[in-house]
Order: structure tokens, then C-alpha cells, then sequence
């Protein structure tokens, strides 16, 4: 499980959102609350299936603002998605977001994933 969220939040206040499959957000809440207790206040789990849900309402349904400029890092993300009319297609949403706003992330090549 990432920690990147728990080790930023240390030295800022500045909100963080952790976007996985509602499965992997259960287990990710209960390993933290074992692990330190409480939650953090400004860590945001928040439950999304890229190939169904709309990722901006899931964002600003958990409080993030979509006027304010964004750092997304999308780490293990892109290898998942099918290319179809589902989640990249939903993932340009993130277009929108104000200027200034950067997306990161790490490309994994097919044909590694396939061995």
C-alpha cells in the first residue's frame, strides 16, 4: 500500500486525495486506523471504479474543489485502464481543472504486464 498520502500530510495541511477501487479503499482505511489511528483530517479515501464513475464528482464529493489549481499523481493507474469509452475517456475530465494544474504519472508497457 502507498504511504506517499500519510508522509505529505506530515509537513502540510494542503488536502490530499487517494482515488482506488472501493475494495482497496476499505482495506487502505483499516490498515491506517491500525497503523496510526485516526485517519489524518486532510486525507481524503475516495472509492472509484475508472471504468464506471465519474472521478471529478468522486473527488468533489469527498471536498476537493475543482477551481483550485491541482497536483495529480497517478502512480499503478494507467496500466489498468482499458482505453475504451470507460476510463480514459472519463479521465480527460481532468482537462478542465484550472491552469497550473499537472498530471504525473508512471507508464507501464504492455508488454511487460504481459510477461
Amino acid at each position: 500500500m502507498d504511504t506517499r498520502a500519510y508522509r505529505l500530510v506530515r509537513r502540510s495541511d494542503i488536502p490530499v486525495f487517494e482515488v482506488d477501487l472501493p475494495v482497496n479503499i476499505a482495506r487502505k482505511k483499516a490498515a491506517v486506523q491500525r497503523a496510526i489511528g485516526a485517519m489524518p483530517t486532510s486525507v481524503h479515501l475516495v472509492p472509484l471504479d475508472f471504468e464506471r464513475d465519474d472521478l471529478i464528482g468522486a473527488l468533489t464529493g469527498h471536498g476537493y474543489r475543482p477551481d483550485a489549481r491541482t497536483f495529480f499523481i497517478w502512480e499503478g493507474v494507467t496500466q489498468y485502464l482499458t482505453g475504451g469509452r470507460g476510463s480514459v475517456a472519463r479521465s480527460r475530465a481532468l482537462q478542465a481543472t484550472p491552469a497550473g494544474s499537472r498530471l504525473v504519472f508512471t507508464h507501464v508497457r504492455k508488454d511487460f504486464i504481459d510477461g
